[in-house]
């Protein structure tokens, strides 16, 4: 039976609200696990300028949802865990990786499954699927003090 006026919209709702529960509890367990096996502190020490090299946080993604496709992507339709610290100039050299979303603190990318998959090759800005969830599997999240440094190294690569 399809779910149809009313129901689709409780239905909706219903889901969005089991999962940002979800969400919350998952980060707060996460967010115990890390100050006990130090990924808290290494994410406090990448956003110093002097650690540019290891600044980008390489998440991967559990579980996305969206109550609504015209909503703005935002990282509250994630649900993560730590990967790794990357260099961001991987961001730059990777066809496969597009900007995500620019908040008050931080540039987020993200990396699709395979190469092409984010973008239409006769289009110039990115193209962000409906589905998330199938063509992307890597977020890097990058600290808003190493965007200048971010931006000058992709004008350098771009000259070349």
């Amino acid at each position: 039976m399809r779910l149809s006026g009313n129901w689709l919209l409780a239905y909706s709702l219903a889901e969005t609200t089991l999962f940002q529960l979800l969400r919350l509890m998952f980060m707060t367990v996460q967010r115990i696990y890390w100050e006990f096996n130090g990924t808290a502190k290494k994410l406090r020490e990448a956003r110093l300028p002097q650690n540019y090299e290891r600044s980008a946080h390489v998440l991967d993604i559990v579980k996305v949802h969206k109550f609504s496709e015209a909503n703005a992507t935002t990282l509250s339709h994630f649900l993560c865990t730590h990967n790794r610290f990357e260099n961001p100039q991987y961001i730059i050299d990777n066809e496969h990786i597009t900007l995500l979303m620019i908040d008050d603190h931080e540039a987020v990318f993200c990396e699709a499954k395979e190469k092409g998959w984010l973008r239409f090759p006769d289009q110039s800005p990115p193209f962000l699927p409906h589905s998330l969830d199938v063509m992307v599997f890597h977020l890097y999240r990058c600290h808003l003090s190493h965007y200048p440094l971010l931006l000058h190294s992709f004008i350098q690569s771009s000259k070349h």
